[in-house]
């Protein structure tokens, strides 16, 4: 199906982006350089002090006195005792000193090397000085620490709504491969396919997913939340995740919400490489995996076009138009009816040919180990002399999964059963993502980030179920195959901006603009159903509830997203020394999706 438009609505976009970025960039190092940005923070700032009170101006100094005359030696005129070994700076009509006293002098007096007799001052030893260098600030803010229990349990101790989090540390010491993974860990939440969020028994469409606060589209037509193995822990700070309903959530968090935080940068250059296997005892080095002829690209989560509807297919049968049915009789030579049953025939022909052989049912062949690749790298720099951090991450899974024992049942009635099957399925699941973080503090109190999220998904899902209808005759076997690969991929633009006014009460200023792009493709899904009535196979027929032939689907969803959010916070206390925080803001969000299906 052709995709054009999409792809260059996305080129557009991004060249939009950056352009912005530049032009902006371009005007505030101009105002910098100017020294306009210096004065209009001023302006502001003088605004801003107006509406405070002002400081009485502090009394004038009265004019500074003449020194006074000289004092007297200590002492003079009172005989010299013997030496004590100290030098006690008193005047001669002082009481005696009790104890020890803050301003007598008790350091040893010494004239020359020995110490022990009196001399005149220029034998003395000399004094020894040390010098303590001046304290270097910092250039970089130190990069914030993994999220910890402490800090967690710290920030949900003060939070207004029913929260859980997730930091990085209980991630890693739980084993955690994805969000969904970290969601298991949390009380009153769960995961259902593997990737979709349930809070306290409301499933995904009740509940948000947004990551660093942006809503994510979801790449599933029947789903309302985005899927959470798209995140892999290698790129996630915390996982946030709430019960309860609050003002600055989103209308569709209604069950609850999950905000996925990714990582930030540190401030000293670092890179980790780290490479993972895996054994697993029903599917790794099994020679009855489950498996169909797919694409070179499938290693990477891609289809390269081998499971792809024919272009010319696509022109012969054009969406919207319905395909025709092999005709049951072909009429009378030179009758209408006789030329439309030949047409169709052609076509249909044609058709077959450009469908060329397909497999409908699956081999049996060993998948290697489970295996994982991660790699991160970041640090910091200076850019126009102010500094600026940067972070980035790749990282790459296949799993395979595999099962020859399971039981599928149906009853009717509550309690009789209907029909029951033996059931083995096998998933090839390829997970790889990379993502980008950017960080520049232009002035005090205020910084700019930027954020690239990438990620690829494939499943291969291959099934096969095989039983007879426990009612009907025991010599007959019903099979069911299915075919069904699935590729996801979603990347995600984020600008912000985080800005601190110290002489406006603190006020803080958070903005973010997310534009996010998901799409899901389903070349050449397969389903095919037969019957074994004892003489041998045959496709269909026999009052079996089923598709009568071999069908094939290709499906297509792609959807865009954009959020705008402005966040103004201004912490006060309350009477009782209670600290709080006044919140208010915007939030926008846009979403267009296209969806197609050929069967």
């Amino acid at each position: 199906m052709p995709r054009t438009k999409g792809k260059r609505d996305r080129i557009s976009l991004i060249i939009s982006i950056v352009a912005h970025i530049l032009v902006i960039g371009g005007i505030g190092y101009w105002a910098h350089k100017t020294g306009r940005l210096e004065e209009l923070t001023r302006r502001i700032l003088q605004a801003v002090r107006s509406e405070q009170k002002k400081q009485p101006e502090p009394p004038k100094q009265a004019p500074a006195k003449p020194p006074p005359s000289k004092l007297p030696p200590i002492n003079q005129g009172v005989p010299q005792q013997a030496a004590s070994g100290t030098r006690r700076a008193v005047a001669a009509d002082a009481p005696a000193a009790v104890g020890d006293s803050f301003f007598a002098d008790t350091r040893k007096q010494t004239t020359g090397p020995s110490g022990g007799s009196s001399g005149p001052a220029s034998n003395a030893a000399p004094i020894r000085v040390v010098v303590v260098p001046p304290t270097v600030p910092r250039l970089f803010a130190s990069a914030p620490a993994p999220s910890t229990i402490k800090q967690l349990l710290a920030e949900r101790s003060k939070a207004a709504a029913s929260i859980e989090a997730i930091g990085s540390e209980q991630i890693s010491k739980s084993g955690a491969s994805d969000a969904g993974g970290a969601v298991t860990k949390v009380a009153g939440a769960t995961i259902s396919d593997g990737k979709f969020a349930v809070i306290r028994g409301l499933n995904d469409r009740y509940v948000s997913t947004t990551l660093n606060g942006a809503n994510l589209p979801s790449a599933d037509p029947y789903r309302q939340s985005a899927p959470l193995d798209l995140f892999p822990a290698q790129v996630i700070d915390r996982v946030v995740v709430t019960k309860t309903f609050t003002p600055d959530q989103s209308g569709t968090a209604t069950g609850g919400g999950i905000d996925v935080l990714t990582r930030s940068f540190p401030d000293k250059t670092f890179l980790t490489v780290s490479l993972g296997g895996e054994y697993n005892t029903q599917s790794s080095l099994n020679d009855r995996f489950l498996t169909s002829t797919g694409g070179g690209l499938d290693w990477a989560g891609m289809d390269d076009g081998t499971r792809a509807l024919p272009a010319e297919v696509s022109r012969l049968a054009p969406i919207g138009a319905r395909f025709p049915d092999a005709p049951s009789s072909s009429g009378v030579i030179g009758t209408p009816l006789y030329y439309q049953s030949v047409s169709n025939a052609s076509l249909l022909h044609k058709v077959t040919r450009e469908l060329g052989t397909t497999e409908f049912g699956p081999k049996r062949e060993a998948p290697p180990l489970n295996h994982n690749f991660a790699m991160a790298g970041g640090g910091s720099s200076f850019l126009l002399g102010q500094p600026i951090g940067y972070f980035a991450s790749m990282s790459y899974k296949h799993d395979y999964g595999f099962y020859e024992d399971g039981v599928v049942s149906r009853y009717q009635n509550g309690t009789e059963l209907k029909s029951s099957y033996r059931d083995a399925r096998s998933l090839s699941v390829v997970n790889w993502s990379g993502m980008v973080n950017l960080a520049y503090q232009p002035f005090e109190d205020h910084e700019l980030g930027f954020t690239f999220f990438y990620n690829q998904n494939g499943t291969d899902d291959t099934r096969f179920q095989d039983h007879g209808f426990e009612q009907a005759d025991a010599s007959s076997s019903f099979r069911k195959f299915n075919l069904y690969y699935t590729e996801r991929n979603l990347n995600t633009y984020q600008m912000k901006g985080e800005h601190t006014f110290p002489d406006a009460g603190h006020l803080r200023f958070n903005w973010l603009v997310a534009l996010t792009q998901t799409t899901q493709d389903e070349p050449n899904a397969r389903f095919f159903n037969d019957m074994d009535s004892g003489s041998g196979y045959s496709t269909g027929g026999n009052g079996i509830p089923s598709p009568s032939r071999p069908t094939r689907y290709f499906r297509a969803l792609d959807e865009g997203n954009r959020n705008i959010t402005l966040d103004w916070l201004l912490p006060f206390r309350t009477w009782n020394e209670d600290e709080g925080v006044f919140k208010f803001g915007l939030f926008d969000s846009h979403s267009e999706r296209d969806f197609t299906e050929r069967q």
